[in-house]
């Protein structure tokens, strides 16, 4: 089917003010499929790595290196964390949780099929631009608990595209309090945290770089975690959870977790590349007048029938072009959709917005339209000269403090380490100057929030800042 855009002359567009679609085809997209395998492991080197567990385990208790043991379960925080360059929403999507399964076939804690046959732990892939993420080390594991490391494994290739070339991973296993112990595998060589065996790390601390060492088909983290005894736990609360009754995690994400990981503007449609290349995303924030954008949405978990309403305005939050778009599919874990606009010969100069409203959030991304040198140096671009928080890490609350350079519309979001939005803390005009807001630790709801990393994001006039924030209760 023809997009409307292309059917009208362009003259004809400009004269519509703003041009509204109801239901306008994307010009590009669909599914982006990560592909799956079973094991990300082999069985001889899962018997090895129990192995040399274990014999760590009894020298470190031996030596009282040990957490002190409690009866009571230790919950897990979110074991993923954006680095500080990463200013985009999210990073990941699921490509697989634990096989409930015994036999062949496949079942997930949900009674779903989001598992691959006899697959022992969740896999979390890099989504998107997932090596262009690994070249820049921007995705980070962290500790989902408090523990102690109990073994190290690093120096592995970590390029692998597919489950042949080599079985051995850069990876880290961490002993909690509950004697449960948490495997976090396929991550970049030499970027394992410097700490050693006996060492214990903190709930979110660093632990290394999402890649895709060892047995593996693209960037992803295969976390899986194991009783005291070997046997497995899915940490995940379900009905057709077979190996607890209970959630482990603090705050257990929703089966299907949807939302926008990215809103882009290109200035030609993206190029996918084939493993282990880093793709080429013609990502562009400056456009002249008359030039083509691409306006693209990057998504997690998009389901049927979930409908996103997109704007573009104007600098002066007139509305250029707003439309509708749902995905027909049942279901992508991985998705992205993009549109073509031919903008105006003479247009409004400065910064133009795009937004995406999906699932009772707000998307943003702002682009320039006009001469890129005039439009970033003049006075029109006001620029934020800090955004701070203190104290960091915090407990109960954190005073974030901003510099609005000139008077305009202000808004302060924080963002848990997958990327949703947890409670906007600011959304008005505020005059210029420095100003600060004060967050205590709980979400648009008012329920407090657990532990763990958290991403205040500044946006002022046409500017971004974001300020990472640590939550220890």
């Amino acid at each position: 089917m023809k997009r409307i855009i292309r059917v009208l002359p362009l003259f004809l567009l400009l004269l519509v003010a703003p041009a509204v679609f109801a239901d306008l085809a994307p010009a590009g997209g669909g599914e982006y499929v990560f592909e799956r395998y079973a094991n990300c492991l082999t069985p001889e080197a899962r018997a090895d790595i129990q192995s040399r567990i274990d014999a760590n385990v009894a020298v470190l208790r031996a030596e009282g290196r040990l957490l002190e043991e409690s009866s009571k379960k230790v919950f897990m925080e979110w074991p993923l964390a954006a680095a500080p360059s990463y200013t985009h929403y999210g990073f990941h999507a699921v490509s697989g949780f634990v096989d409930q399964n015994l036999a062949p076939g496949t079942l997930d804690w949900n009674c779903g099929a989001i598992t691959y046959d006899g697959h022992m732990g969740t896999d979390y892939y890099l989504w998107p631009f997932d090596w262009n993420l690994v070249a820049q080390d921007a995705v980070h594991v962290v500790a989902g608990m408090r523990g102690v490391i109990t073994l190290k494994d690093d120096g592995y290739p970590d390029t692998s595209c597919d489950w042949v070339t080599n079985p051995n991973w850069n990876a880290v296993y961490v002993q909690h309090a509950d004697n449960s112990v948490a495997w976090y595998g396929h991550m970049k060589s030499g970027s394992l945290t410097a700490k050693s065996v006996g060492d214990t790390v903190e709930t979110g601390e660093y632990l290394g770089v999402v890649a895709s060492s060892g047995v593996s088909t693209g960037p992803h983290l295969h976390l899986e975690m194991k009783r005291g005894n070997g046997t497995l736990i899915d940490p995940y609360a379900g009905p057709c959870n077979g190996t607890t009754a209970g959630t482990w995690w603090a705050s257990q994400p929703p089966y299907y977790d949807s939302g926008i990981n990215a809103l882009m503007t290109h200035d030609a449609p993206l190029q996918w590349q084939a493993c282990p290349n880093q793709h080429v995303t013609n990502e562009e924030n400056f456009f002249g007048a008359g030039s083509t954008v691409y306006t693209a949405a990057y998504y997690r978990d998009q389901l049927a029938a979930q409908n996103t309403v997109y704007t573009i305005y104007r600098p002066d939050n007139s509305i250029w072009q707003t439309w509708n778009h749902a995905s027909g599919a049942s279901h992508y874990s991985s998705s992205y959709w993009y549109w073509t606009w031919n903008l105006p010969a003479s247009p409004q100069e400065g910064w133009w917005k795009f937004e995406a409203v999906y699932e009772g959030g707000t998307y943003e991304h702002s682009f320039v339209v006009g001469n890129p040198t005039a439009v970033a140096a003049g006075d029109a671009v006001p620029r934020a000269d800090r955004l701070s928080a203190h104290p960091n890490p915090f407990n109960p609350s954190t005073t974030i403090t901003y510099v609005l350079a000139e008077p305009g519309h202000l808004a302060i979001d924080v963002f848990d380490a997958r990327g949703a939005l947890v409670r906007t803390l600011v959304d008005r005009e505020a005059r210029a100057g420095e100003g600060s807001v004060v967050w205590n630790g709980s979400d648009a709801r008012g329920a407090s929030v657990p532990s763990g990393t958290y991403f205040a994001r500044y946006r002022g006039n046409g500017e971004e800042e974001t300020q990472k924030i640590v939550l220890l209760r």
